[in-house]
């Protein structure tokens, strides 16, 4: 090799080392997305595309005054970089790791460094200041989740980025932030099967809030512009969706927002042997003959503003008092359910609520828990819909003071992450091991377990969720002492 070629590597080398985010060779969406002037933009994209580094370059380029769509604001920048802890974030070869190649180290405070696994050194609070350069002044501020609304109230940012999904009520603080200087909101991620939920951001991105890039996993998306061949060819492709669980390429390789099966979620569910007639007599006889305490009778509900999204379910749950032995233990009776095809008031819920327990001979004093779920949006007909609202219309229906010992606050279900799959894999155990029965009079909850199969726009969830919150509530609860009269011998 002569000297002049090896004068020309060095020359280019030291050229990265000053600018190493001017050195990355882009792949065809990254340049794309690099143009995109939506100020607030969604990556959702497969494992392993390119869309952490593709992130990371932005906020280099931003700084610096080289992204190729310009600089919109003068001066220092300040930059909040989020996840769900700074241990994710500095993982290796995480997001920090991927930030910390891409800046110039020349232009950043001297005492701060990076330490693979470890995260950020040298450093009292976990921030990146660029002190020369065209970005002087500008800062990187790591924040994360749980820091809640005081880690950044008063602040003002010109750019948000957060790795994996923000909760809503973090998005609902941080977008303010961004009015002063019209600044950017980047939220990156590839779904995986027990996320939270992200419908919110579903709907932000269906209404045109944010301008979503959704990657898949092919050999075209994964080859940098020049590049001869791509970081992944069909070959690994193939044998990294054959190595996924069943229902999991679809989010770890299409970005799907959710796992979506091709069979139901509780498979084995069978209307034939399931559905079946019963009175609270026989639920008693049961209770009596497996050795447990007598069942508990739980109202759970599923708010809805949309027609035929209110639903509310008549369950009775049976289990042994000691926590760890509830699962293993436990029936469920589905007893009737509340499902009609109308817009509803908190009112007109109560109303049917009551008549569902007047047709059993049930009052108000004979449930035991009340469930809702927590509050809806704001709908075009009318405002969103939450359990206070439900309690006063019931106490209403029943002329109940609140200040009456038998009133009962309704508790929220207890939705932690991927409990969709948690509540399927629980119920579909139950009806395995036929611990749980259908009465024919809940037809659209049998429906429900005959067809959903995991999409959460599916108009089935909602029966779905409320029926399964009940048992799910009984089974998380600390209750004590004996169930009220409907089901005691």
């Amino acid at each position: 090799m002569s000297l002049a070629l090896l004068d020309a590597l060095e020359a280019i080398n030291a050229e990265a080392r000053m600018d190493p985010a001017a050195a990355v060779c882009l792949i065809p969406w990254q340049q794309a997305y690099l143009m995109d002037p939506a100020p607030f933009r969604l990556i959702r994209a497969a494992n392993q595309v390119g869309k952490t580094s593709i992130a990371v370059k932005e906020i280099v380029d931003i700084i610096r005054g080289t992204h190729p769509r310009g600089r919109p604001w003068s001066g220092p920048i300040n930059v909040t970089l989020m996840s769900e802890s700074i241990e994710q974030m500095a993982q290796e070869g995480a997001i920090l790791e991927k930030l910390w190649e891409m800046l110039p180290k020349h232009e950043i405070d001297p005492d701060v460094y990076f330490e693979r696994g470890g995260g950020l050194r040298g450093t009292k609070y976990p921030a990146i200041t660029f002190v020369s350069g065209p970005g002087a002044g500008s800062v990187i501020r790591l924040r994360t989740y749980n820091q809640g609304a005081a880690a950044y109230a008063g602040a003002t940012i010109h750019i948000v980025v957060c790795d994996e999904p923000c909760p809503e009520s973090v998005y609902s603080e941080l977008a303010p932030r961004l009015l002063r200087h019209g600044g950017w909101f980047t939220i990156l991620f590839t779904p995986v099967p027990n996320m939270p939920d992200q419908g919110w951001l579903r709907k932000l991105v269906e209404r045109g809030v944010f301008s979503e890039t959704h990657i898949t996993m092919k050999p075209e998306n994964t080859q940098p512009s020049g590049w001869a061949r791509p970081l992944m060819d069909q070959e690994k492709i193939d044998k990294f969706r054959a190595s996924l669980p069943a229902g999991h390429a679809e989010m770890r390789c299409e970005a799907a927002w959710e796992v979506v099966t091709t069979t139901p979620m509780v498979s084995a569910y069978d209307d034939a042997k399931h559905a079946r007639e019963f009175t609270l007599a026989d639920i008693v006889a049961t209770c009596g003959k497996a050795g447990l305490p007598p069942a508990r009778l739980v109202v759970s509900v599923d708010h809805g503003l949309v027609p035929g999204k209110q639903r509310s379910a008549l369950i009775a749950v049976a289990a042994h008092p000691e926590p760890e032995r509830r699962t293993s233990t436990c029936r469920v009776w589905h007893i009737d359910e509340v499902a009609l095809p109308d817009i509803s008031t908190p009112a007109d819920d109560a109303r049917n609520i009551r008549a569902m327990l007047d047709s059993h001979g049930l009052d108000y004093r004979d449930i035991d828990e009340w469930v809702g779920d927590r509050s809806t949006g704001q709908g075009r007909e009318q405002c969103g819909k939450d359990n206070a609202q439900l309690r006063i219309q019931l106490l209403a229906q029943y002329r109940l003071s609140s200040n009456d010992r038998s009133v009962k606050r309704i508790h929220w279900p207890k939705k932690g992450t991927g409990s969709v799959y948690t509540g399927a894999h629980l119920m579909n155990t139950l009806y395995a091991e036929n611990r749980a029965m259908v009465h024919p009079r809940c037809k659209e909850f049998r429906a429900a377990l005959l067809r959903f199969k995991g999409d959460t726009r599916d108009p089935y969830k909602d029966v779905w969720d409320a029926h399964r919150y009940g048992i799910e509530h009984e089974l998380k609860s600390t209750f004590v002492g004996a169930p009220r009269r409907a089901t005691r011998a």
